[in-house]
Protein backbone atom coordinates (compact mmCIF):
# COMPACT_ATOMS: atom_id res chain seq x y z
CA UNK A 1 0.00 0.00 0.00
CA UNK A 2 2.73 2.49 0.92
CA UNK A 3 4.76 1.55 -2.15
CA UNK A 4 1.80 2.31 -4.42
CA UNK A 5 1.21 5.67 -2.79
CA UNK A 6 4.90 6.54 -3.16
CA UNK A 7 4.64 5.48 -6.79
CA UNK A 8 1.64 7.78 -7.19
CA UNK A 9 3.54 10.74 -5.72
CA UNK A 10 6.54 10.02 -7.93
CA UNK A 11 4.35 9.98 -11.05
CA UNK A 12 2.79 13.32 -10.09
CA UNK A 13 6.29 14.78 -9.67
CA UNK A 14 7.26 13.20 -12.99
CA UNK A 15 4.43 15.09 -14.68
CA UNK A 16 5.67 18.37 -13.24
CA UNK A 17 9.19 17.60 -14.44
CA UNK A 18 7.89 16.62 -17.86
CA UNK A 19 6.25 20.03 -18.20
CA UNK A 20 9.55 21.75 -17.41
CA UNK A 21 11.50 19.56 -19.84
CA UNK A 22 9.02 20.21 -22.61
CA UNK A 23 8.84 23.95 -21.91
CA UNK A 24 12.63 24.21 -22.22
CA UNK A 25 12.74 22.61 -25.67
CA UNK A 26 9.28 23.43 -27.05
CA UNK A 27 10.62 25.66 -29.83
CA UNK A 28 12.81 22.93 -31.30
CA UNK A 29 10.97 19.64 -30.72
CA UNK A 30 8.24 20.32 -33.25
CA UNK A 31 5.16 18.17 -33.63
CA UNK A 32 7.00 15.01 -32.54
CA UNK A 33 7.86 16.56 -29.18
CA UNK A 34 4.31 17.85 -28.76
CA UNK A 35 2.71 14.49 -29.49
CA UNK A 36 5.25 12.76 -27.24
CA UNK A 37 4.62 15.25 -24.45
CA UNK A 38 0.83 14.90 -24.63
CA UNK A 39 0.92 11.09 -24.75
CA UNK A 40 3.52 10.89 -21.98
CA UNK A 41 1.56 13.29 -19.78
CA UNK A 42 -1.67 11.34 -20.23
CA UNK A 43 0.10 7.98 -19.81
CA UNK A 44 1.81 9.17 -16.63
CA UNK A 45 -1.53 10.40 -15.27
CA UNK A 46 -3.06 7.01 -16.09
CA UNK A 47 -0.20 5.22 -14.35
CA UNK A 48 -0.71 7.50 -11.35
CA UNK A 49 -4.39 6.62 -11.25
CA UNK A 50 -3.50 2.93 -11.24
CA UNK A 51 -1.01 3.46 -8.41
CA UNK A 52 -3.54 5.47 -6.40
CA UNK A 53 -6.30 2.88 -6.87
CA UNK A 54 -3.90 0.06 -5.95
CA UNK A 55 -2.84 1.89 -2.80
CA UNK A 56 -6.23 3.02 -1.54
CA UNK A 57 -9.35 1.52 -3.12
CA UNK A 58 -8.26 -2.05 -3.90
CA UNK A 59 -7.18 -2.82 -0.29
CA UNK A 60 -10.57 -1.60 0.95
CA UNK A 61 -12.41 -3.75 -1.57
CA UNK A 62 -10.28 -6.76 -0.58
CA UNK A 63 -11.07 -6.24 3.08
CA UNK A 64 -14.76 -5.36 2.82
CA UNK A 65 -16.02 -7.14 -0.31
CA UNK A 66 -13.82 -10.14 -0.98
CA UNK A 67 -16.43 -11.56 -3.39
CA UNK A 68 -15.85 -8.77 -5.91
CA UNK A 69 -12.10 -8.42 -5.32
CA UNK A 70 -11.12 -10.18 -8.54
CA UNK A 71 -13.48 -7.98 -10.58
CA UNK A 72 -12.10 -4.82 -8.95
CA UNK A 73 -8.53 -5.90 -9.67
CA UNK A 74 -9.19 -6.62 -13.35
CA UNK A 75 -8.56 -3.65 -15.64
CA UNK A 76 -11.24 -2.53 -18.06
CA UNK A 77 -10.72 -3.64 -21.67
CA UNK A 78 -9.97 -0.10 -22.87
CA UNK A 79 -7.40 0.44 -20.12
CA UNK A 80 -4.85 -2.14 -21.24
CA UNK A 81 -3.70 -0.23 -24.36
CA UNK A 82 -3.65 3.14 -22.57
CA UNK A 83 -0.47 2.50 -20.60
CA UNK A 84 1.73 1.43 -23.54
CA UNK A 85 0.22 4.01 -25.89
CA UNK A 86 0.38 6.86 -23.43
CA UNK A 87 3.36 6.11 -21.26
CA UNK A 88 5.38 3.92 -23.63
CA UNK A 89 4.84 5.62 -26.97
CA UNK A 90 4.71 9.05 -25.36
CA UNK A 91 8.10 8.81 -23.69
CA UNK A 92 9.57 7.07 -26.73
CA UNK A 93 8.52 9.99 -28.95
CA UNK A 94 9.52 12.54 -26.32
CA UNK A 95 12.98 10.96 -26.12
CA UNK A 96 13.32 11.02 -29.91
CA UNK A 97 12.12 14.63 -29.96
CA UNK A 98 14.73 15.49 -27.34
CA UNK A 99 17.47 13.89 -29.43
CA UNK A 100 16.35 15.77 -32.54
CA UNK A 101 16.01 19.12 -30.74
CA UNK A 102 19.54 18.99 -29.25
CA UNK A 103 18.56 21.42 -26.49
CA UNK A 104 19.10 18.88 -23.71
CA UNK A 105 21.73 16.12 -23.92
CA UNK A 106 20.94 13.84 -26.86
CA UNK A 107 22.09 10.73 -25.01
CA UNK A 108 19.52 11.37 -22.27
CA UNK A 109 16.76 11.17 -24.87
CA UNK A 110 18.23 7.93 -26.19
CA UNK A 111 18.36 6.43 -22.69
CA UNK A 112 14.76 7.47 -22.10
CA UNK A 113 13.59 5.91 -25.37
CA UNK A 114 15.47 2.65 -24.90
CA UNK A 115 14.50 2.31 -21.24
CA UNK A 116 10.78 2.86 -21.77
CA UNK A 117 10.80 0.43 -24.70
CA UNK A 118 12.26 -2.33 -22.53
CA UNK A 119 9.90 -1.48 -19.67
CA UNK A 120 6.77 -1.69 -21.83
CA UNK A 121 8.02 -4.82 -23.59
CA UNK A 122 8.49 -6.53 -20.24
CA UNK A 123 5.00 -5.63 -19.06
CA UNK A 124 3.32 -6.93 -22.19
CA UNK A 125 5.47 -10.00 -22.55
CA UNK A 126 4.32 -10.98 -19.09
CA UNK A 127 0.66 -10.21 -19.89
CA UNK A 128 0.60 -12.35 -23.03
CA UNK A 129 2.84 -15.05 -21.50
CA UNK A 130 5.65 -14.48 -23.98
CA UNK A 131 8.24 -14.56 -21.19
CA UNK A 132 7.96 -16.23 -17.82
CA UNK A 133 9.87 -16.52 -14.59
CA UNK A 134 12.09 -13.70 -13.41
CA UNK A 135 13.10 -12.57 -16.94
CA UNK A 136 10.25 -10.05 -17.44
CA UNK A 137 11.08 -8.47 -14.07
CA UNK A 138 14.77 -8.25 -14.89
CA UNK A 139 14.02 -6.67 -18.30
CA UNK A 140 11.37 -4.34 -16.85
CA UNK A 141 13.49 -3.22 -13.90
CA UNK A 142 16.53 -2.69 -16.14
CA UNK A 143 14.41 -0.70 -18.58
CA UNK A 144 12.95 1.38 -15.76
CA UNK A 145 16.47 2.11 -14.45
CA UNK A 146 17.72 3.17 -17.89
CA UNK A 147 14.57 5.29 -18.42
CA UNK A 148 15.04 6.92 -15.01
CA UNK A 149 18.69 7.62 -15.74
CA UNK A 150 17.72 9.42 -18.95
CA UNK A 151 15.06 11.41 -17.11
CA UNK A 152 17.45 12.36 -14.29
CA UNK A 153 20.11 13.37 -16.81
CA UNK A 154 17.63 15.67 -18.57
CA UNK A 155 16.57 17.18 -15.26
CA UNK A 156 20.16 17.70 -14.20
CA UNK A 157 21.00 19.39 -17.50
CA UNK A 158 17.95 21.62 -17.20
CA UNK A 159 18.59 22.52 -13.57
CA UNK A 160 22.26 23.38 -13.94
CA UNK A 161 22.37 24.96 -17.39
CA UNK A 162 23.92 28.41 -17.66
CA UNK A 163 21.42 30.93 -18.99
CA UNK A 164 21.70 34.59 -19.71
CA UNK A 165 19.77 36.80 -17.30
CA UNK A 166 16.77 38.62 -18.77
CA UNK A 167 17.33 42.28 -19.51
Amino acid sequence: MTAHLLGWVSLILMQLGLMGLYARQVEKTGWLGLVGFILAFIGTAFGGAIQFMSGTVIPLVAAEAAAIFDQARTAATFALPLLPLGFGLGYLLFGIGTMRASVLPRWSGLLMSIGVSFFVFAIFSQEISLLSGPLPHVIGDSGAAVFGLGLVWMGYALWFEKREPAK
